[in-house]
């Protein structure tokens, strides 16, 4: 690989500080435990990207990159005061998000029709899935949704909120994913060869979300090719990290009757985006 592509890994010792009440399902040490399994695997430095760690922009940095108008909407926004101004902005992004359907899931929100405001109506893209989903229908949404509107719109960069909570096993969400559905929607993004920002974002399986996101990270280095006897016993088929070929997941069963089930849903909610949104930018 060449070593100007070569992923970054940000970390420092001094975001271990932060951490939730010890009866919270979000476990901060989640990003430790990755960065550690990275090391064992030999995944950080040598032929896989380097670790750096994080200095704060200044408000004179910043403003190389970025107007006083879109830095004031941002900072609204970081102090949970989003105006009608910037959410019209849309802050000069396209946000994408793939969730559970608010029908079965917290805060109950996310659903088709909540496209954006003012100028910016068009560029929230929400898109509801049923509980169960799996790897295949959850690919063929990205593929007839998500992949049409980033040639459209044509961003400079992608920000991925990797969240693992859509994997089987976990505690808190109801979807069916395998983390090789994850695997497969990066190794995608990162053939528009564009920059791309990955953070870390829900998961409460800690072992299934270590393994996801360490995964992720080979992927971003362009190992995803390389042996990793793919298929070994463990991840979200055994609950567990005893695994015993390597960060992919072991192909689910599915229920024949459920799929159905769950084609039918999507196919719903991919018309109704390509009816409501697409027309917002010319496809």
């Amino acid at each position: 690989m060449d070593n100007t592509k070569k992923p970054v890994f940000i970390y420092s010792q001094a975001l271990e500080k932060y951490s939730y009440p010890p009866d919270s399902m979000f476990d901060t040490r989640r990003a430790a435990k990755t960065r550690e399994l990275l090391i064992s695997l030999g995944l950080l430095e040598g032929k896989c990207g380097r670790e750096s760690a994080p200095v704060p922009a200044t408000k004179s940095e910043l403003k190389n990159f970025h107007t006083a108008k879109y830095l004031e909407a941002l900072q609204q926004a970081a102090i949970g005061k989003i105006t009608p101004e910037a959410r019209s902005m849309g802050l000069g992004t396209m946000v994408i998000s793939l969730h559970e359907n608010g029908k079965t899931l917290w805060p109950g929100t996310g659903f088709e029709n909540e496209t954006g405001d003012g100028p910016g109506k068009g560029f929230t893209v929400n898109v509801p899935l049923p509980i169960g989903i799996c790897d295949a229908a959850y690919i063929e949404v990205f593929t007839e949704i998500v992949i049409p509107l980033i040639k459209a719109y044509d961003p400079d960069i992608f920000v991925l909120q990797a969240g693992m909570d859509a994997l089987a096993a976990d505690p808190l969400a109801h979807l069916e994913l395998t983390n090789n559905a994850h695997a497969e929607i990066i190794d995608r993004l990162l053939r528009f060869n564009k920059p791309l920002l990955a953070t870390g974002g829900g998961g409460y399986h800690f072992d299934n979300t270590v393994r996801g996101w360490a995964l992720a990270w080979k992927i971003m280095c362009g190992l995803g090719d390389e042996s990793d006897i793919a298929f070994g016993m463990g991840g979200v088929m055994l609950q567990s990290t005893e695994w015993s070929g390597g960060l992919r997941d072991r192909v689910l069963p599915m229920d024949e009757q459920h799929c159905e089930a769950v084609e039918t849903a999507i196919r719903a909610t991919i018309r109704s985006l390509t009816r409501n949104v697409f027309k917002y930018h010319g496809i």
